[in-house]
């Protein structure tokens, strides 16, 4: 009977470890489920991207803004430059440096600048 209870004991332990690394997990929808509800087909620079730049970019890229880092995002073609040398897209996505600095945007804002850079980054 000792050996049993022991076995058992033992048995439950082994699983609780082996469980254990996998019990909670923290993403959130958004990260788990990218495509539920962020719709990446048709991205405008006048409409989307700018309102994106604006609510997580402007506060730096933006001559007079609080932080100004000295790589304007005044106009289209100054946007267009980085977009077409690929570092909005790496620096939007690398979470060791996320722009903007505060931390990663959301991942649909970030899909949607990359769908829009994808497409070629066109000034409509």
């Amino acid at each position: 009977m000792k050996k049993t209870l022991f076995a058992s004991s033992l048995l439950g332990a082994f699983l609780m470890l082996v469980a254990a690394p996998y019990g909670c997990y923290y993403d959130n929808e958004e990260d788990r489920f990218p495509d539920s509800n962020c719709d990446t087909l048709n991205m405008r620079y006048s409409v989307e991207i700018t309102q994106i730049l604006q609510n997580n970019c402007y506060k730096c890229h933006k001559p007079g803004g609080a932080t100004y880092s000295g790589i304007p995002f005044e106009t289209y073609n100054q946007v267009k430059a980085i977009a077409d040398n690929g570092k909005l897209v790496a620096r939007t996505n690398d979470a060791n440096a996320p722009m903007p600095q505060e931390g990663l945007m959301s991942l649909c804002n970030r899909l949607k600048i990359e769908a829009w850079v994808k497409a070629g980054a066109p000034n409509n």
